[in-house]
């Protein structure tokens, strides 16, 4: 694990996997203080992500585990064939 902090907004597929990978972030903690494009948290393991300032379509999109937390509002379809973890909403 470990710990980023991001103090303005985060693109498309935050926490997501690489290009090849089947699971996104595998711990630690994210926090963007801003917003967080579509597909925030896609295919993450384990870990904790949270947006304050809302979120693209689809957060936590096919997520395998871990926490999403989205303050400020969320796009459309939040957890769109998500398995396991938490999504927080506001």
């Amino acid at each position: 694990g470990g710990r980023l902090e991001i103090t303005g907004n985060a693109g498309d597929h935050l926490g997501g996997p690489l290009a090849g990978e089947l699971a996104g972030m595998n711990g630690g903690v994210l926090i963007v203080r801003g917003k967080a494009g579509a597909f925030a948290a896609d295919r993450m393991r384990r870990g904790l992500i949270a947006v304050l300032k809302g979120s693209g379509d689809h957060p936590g999109s096919r997520m395998i585990a871990g926490t999403l937390v989205v303050a400020g509002g969320a796009g459309e379809m939040p957890g769109y064939l998500m398995r396991r973890g938490s999504i927080l909403l506001d």
